[in-house]
């Protein structure tokens, strides 16, 4: 699972038991390598309950995380089978479409209009602003109109829930009539970190070595982790190493990086079940995040640094904006430069040589996330937004 279905799902679990009917419309699984899993190859339209959660699963064009023409082509092609299957449904109170990207925003606007019900918007990246910030897309052309499209999505939507305070700012800018705009960050399922066995992810054949750092999420453009491989070079007579654990489109130029240079204190791992990532951070010292400066990573919250909090682990995070005061303010981690090797080194060796900082740091993100980012309690707070509109 990527971030945006871990979230939608761990709250639409905890709608559905507090006594609420919850059906989740998605695709079949096939992200980000853009093949459709040996489960659902030859399905077309698959229901299933997922805790307690009614979930039905469309067909689409798939494609890899990468390749502008391709992606769309996959976006339109949900927009038109989730549409289907959103008329499909007994008649609901309210249509929740998280986003990016901004097709199935016309998707929940279309079915709020044909079956009379609110539309809520949720923003989670601000398109197409995160795609011009990559230099995905570069025609002015192209990105005017995506922009008019978004400023008519938010006209048209009864509430807008971001995921950071930027985020909110920057919306309201957009919107030429008042709208309402609430803020439910990223965060933790608490359960999830309730280890039930002594599984072993990294270390699973022989006991640990070193000192640990570990990066978990997706491998894409924004994230540049050839800072990782670049850090394991200068280190690797430091008796520290580096995981790098999922997929995405950079996965194979790291991957070639890494071989290139003959590193043999950095490893590359598939990517691996929701329920694991909590016994993956448990065999770490340090979690690892970064974001490359750009304007969007100024206003988010990455969500895998919640995870290392929830862990109870330091977190080590390249980024500037709402994140990099979130973390300092609060001292669950280091901010280093983005795109720093040298501060990141520099970061790191400070970590390893400074056994109580860590243990300081990580009790400290651990007290934070279960009490201000439990998704328990926003799952709770994102069903009274609604509720009010409805």
């Amino acid at each position: 699972m990527c971030a945006p279905s871990t979230r939608i799902g761990e709250l639409a679990k905890y709608w559905k038991r507090s006594g609420n009917d919850v059906t989740v419309i998605t695709a079949m699984p096939n992200h980000p390598d853009g093949i459709i899993h040996p489960k659902y190859k030859w399905e077309y339209f698959k229901e299933e309950i997922v805790d307690g959660v009614r979930v039905l699963r469309v067909i689409l064009f798939v494609t890899a995380n990468k390749g502008f023409i391709k992606r769309v082509l996959s976006f339109i092609s949900f927009m038109v089978t989730s549409l289907v299957a959103g008329l499909y449904v007994n008649k609901p109170d309210v249509v929740i479409v998280t986003s990016p990207q901004l097709f199935t925003g016309l998707t929940g606007y279309l079915i709020s209009r044909l079956r009379k019900i609110p539309f809520v918007f949720e923003v989670r990246d601000i398109w197409p602003q995160s795609a011009v910030d990559l230099k995905v897309i570069r025609s002015h052309f192209i990105i005017k109109i995506l922009e008019k499209f978004e400023k008519f999505l938010y006209s048209k939507a009864a509430l807008i829930i971001t995921t950071t305070p930027l985020q909110k700012v920057n919306i309201q800018k957009k919107c030429v009539v008042q709208k309402r705009i609430e803020c439910i960050p990223n965060g933790v399922d608490p359960e999830k970190f309730e280890l039930k066995s002594d599984k072993k992810i990294i270390w699973k054949d022989e006991s640990k070595k070193g000192f640990t750092a570990v990066y978990i999420g997706t491998i894409g453009l924004s994230h540049n982790l050839e800072i990782l491989v670049q850090a394991a070079k200068r280190m690797a007579n430091k008796n520290v190493y580096f995981y790098i654990i999922g997929d995405g489109a950079q996965r194979d130029k790291i991957a070639a990086s890494i071989s290139e240079k003959g590193l043999k204190n950095i490893f590359m791992h598939d990517k691996i079940p929701l329920l694991d990532v909590p016994y993956a951070l448990r065999d770490a010292d340090v979690g690892i995040a970064h974001e490359r400066d750009l304007p969007m990573a100024r206003e988010m919250y990455p969500a895998k640094m919640f995870d290392v909090m929830a862990a109870g682990k330091p977190i080590l995070i390249g980024i500037y904006g709402g994140a990099k005061e979130l973390v300092e303010k609060n001292r669950t981690g280091i901010v280093f430069k983005s795109d720093s090797v040298d501060d990141l080194v520099k970061n790191l060796e400070l970590l390893m040589n400074d056994p109580k900082l860590c243990e300081e740091l990580g009790k400290n993100g651990k007290r934070l996330v279960l009490d201000k980012y439990n998704k328990k309690k926003q799952a709770e707070e994102y069903i009274r937004f609604v509720s009010e509109i409805l």
